[in-house]
Formats: C-alpha cells, sequence, structure tokens
C-alpha cells in the first residue's frame, strides 16, 4: 500500500505537532516550576521552522496546535489564551515568504541566512503577540518586545540546534519534492 502526498503530509505534520506539543507543555511545565530560572526554553519553533521547512505554509499548523494545551496551562483567561497562544502564532507562516526568496538550500549552508531566519521567527512570533495584545486593548510595542526577550534564550537554543540538524539526512528537505522524486523512482524500478 502506498500513500499519496495528502495522506503523507498528514503523517508527517501529525508526528511534527506531537514533537511540538510535547516541547510546548513541557517548556511551560519547567518554566512554572522554576519561576526564577530567568528564562524560557521551548522547542515548539523549532520544530515548527522544520515544518515549515518541510511542508510550506501547512507547518504553520505545527505552532498554532501545539498551543492548544496553553489555553488551559497559560496564566490568562481562557479566551485570551486561545489569541495569545494558538492564533497569534499563526504569523510564523511569514517565513513562506522567506523560503520562496531565498533558496532553501542555501538557508541551511549559510550561516548568516539560518541564523536570520531563526530571528526572523522569532520576530514574527513578537508581532503576532503584539497584534494579540493590540485586539485585548494593551500595549503591543511592550508585549512584542517582552515577547521576543523572554524568548531569546530559545531563539538562541532553536539557532545552535538549527546548526547542527541542517546536515542531517531526510530532516531539513522539501518534502513534496522528496516525495514526487521517491514516487517517480519507484515507478521506474517497478
Amino acid at each position: 500500500m502506498t500513500m499519496d502526498l495528502k495522506q503523507y503530509r498528514l503523517m508527517d505534520l501529525s508526528v511534527l505537532t506531537f514533537l511540538a506539543v510535547v516541547a510546548q507543555v513541557l517548556g511551560t511545565y519547567l518554566h512554572n516550576i522554576l519561576p526564577g530560572a530567568g528564562f524560557y526554553l521551548n522547542f515548539g519553533v523549532l520544530i515548527t521552522i522544520i515544518a515549515i521547512y518541510r511542508w510550506g505554509a501547512y507547518g504553520t499548523l505545527v505552532l498554532m496546535i501545539s498551543g492548544i494545551p496553553m489555553i488551559i496551562m497559560g496564566v490568562n483567561l481562557i479566551g485570551i489564551n486561545l489569541v495569545l497562544h494558538v492564533i497569534a502564532p499563526g504569523l510564523i507562516v511569514g517565513l513562506t515568504l522567506i523560503f520562496r526568496k531565498w533558496k532553501a538550500q542555501d538557508i541551511l549552508f549559510d550561516t548568516l541566512q539560518l541564523l536570520l531566519l531563526t530571528v526572523a521567527a522569532y520576530v514574527l512570533l513578537a508581532i503576532g503577540q503584539g497584534i494579540g495584545v493590540l485586539l485585548l486593548g494593551e500595549n503591543p510595542i511592550t508585549a512584542g518586545v517582552m515577547y521576543f526577550l523572554s524568548n531569546s534564550f530559545s531563539m538562541l537554543m532553536t539557532y545552535v540546534v538549527l546548526l547542527l540538524v541542517r546536515k542531517r539526512p531526510g530532516l531539513m528537505i522539501d518534502m513534496k519534492t522528496y516525495f514526487e522524486r521517491e514516487q517517480n523512482n519507484h515507478e521506474y524500478s517497478s
């Protein structure tokens, strides 16, 4: 039995989403039990960057879905948590524009471009948080800056891990192209 591209994408994104949910819950749990740590570590954005690299805009859903547990775990009211942890992170879809402008393969092998991509992801998320807070009647600039600063350690760690995994075979690849190539190879070998 062979899978078509939609089934393969659903399976791959499901696995990545599960990993992002675990990262989100674990990161929040550790942050809550270690309040004096002064930083927040969450690899949900890392997993989402990989998902967007692999699947384009569909990868955005990984971060948005991973925010669902935060509706309950967050410190705000449920509606506010929904906006800040599920809807606002959707702005990370802007990374797809970067992947269209720059060659995705170049980003992997150019450390500066990879750094800029990582920073862009967190800037987009900070803007999303600012917009979410604006909709709630608060100061968007303060919220965006605070989000960016509180996640700067996660951003640094995301960049370091991306540097380490970028050359790992099969992880950072355009899955549509990969799937089509594999299907063609399978047809020729049959």
